[in-house]
């Protein structure tokens, strides 16, 4: 995997298309190929991982560095062993992703609280093609419920973990889409898990799309000084991906809600 990952990143590659099944790649290649493969190769456009046994954690790795990859069209991760967690994730960044037109799941136990949050974004209208043909959707034991969300508090989110982020995502989500019935309590964060204070946090529904996106910047930037407020606007089409970016840079969160 080493080797190819070097050949992809290199100037000389022209390929387009790649097919890497059944290689064994397992957890620690997925890893590998997420670090260094896709965020810098330039030229796939089809990718072939499937029953390559990278499982949840691979799987949570792959789909969130396609973030840093804007060329990539075709995902094939059937029969990898991911579950929920990589579900959370693809959910999160498909909602935006500018190339991905088709990710195949299929003959994977994707779980029923992560197969949920991909068909909420589907329903949302997402253009990428998401199959899951073959997967068993059962109920997995403490996994986010976007339905009673309260169940889980208070949520601690350490925003290094692509599905705690995209937990996140979803709480902002549900407040943005239902501010009146939805709201946080004693939300916090910190620079590091262990170093620093915790500073506090209070979240606001405006209306007001571009108003909230031109002050969102300098929001965050206020965050690392002090207590402040971050603006979210309401309704489905809103901004809280572009907040959940930005609050994730400072790296903690401590989310009562």
């Amino acid at each position: 995997m080493h080797s190819i990952c070097s050949y992809l990143i290199s100037e000389h590659c022209h390929l387009v298309e790649l097919d890497l099944s059944w290689n064994n790649a397992r957890e620690a290649g997925a890893g590998y190929f997420a670090n260094v493969a896709i965020p810098y190769n330039k030229t796939l456009k089809v990718l072939n991982l499937s029953s390559n046994a990278i499982g949840d954690t691979g799987g949570q790795f792959l789909m969130s560095s396609l973030k840093f990859n804007s060329k990539l069209t075709h995902l094939t991760l059937s029969q990898n062993e991911i579950a929920d967690y990589t579900c959370f994730v693809a959910s999160k960044v498909l909602k935006k992703h500018p190339s991905l037109l088709r990710l195949d799941l299929s003959f994977n136990c994707l779980g029923e609280a992560g197969s949920r949050s991909l068909f909420r974004n589907i329903l949302r209208g997402i253009s990428c093609w998401v199959i899951m043909e073959n997967c068993t959707f059962f109920d997995r034991t403490n996994m986010y419920n976007h339905s009673f969300p309260s169940n889980d508090n208070p949520y601690t989110l350490d925003l290094s973990e692509p599905y705690k982020a995209a937990v996140l995502n979803e709480l902002l989500v549900k407040y943005s889409e239902d501010p009146i019935n939805c709201s946080f309590e004693g939300l916090t964060y910190r620079e590091e898990v262990s170093k620093g204070p915790e500073q506090s946090i209070s979240l606001v529904v405006n209306s007001r799309r571009e108003k909230c996106l031109k002050g969102l910047g300098r929001a965050v930037a206020a965050l690392r000084q002090g207590a402040h407020q971050i603006q979210l606007p309401a309704g489905r089409e809103c901004a809280h991906d572009r907040a959940c970016d930005q609050i994730q840079r400072v790296g903690y969160a401590h989310a009562h809600r």
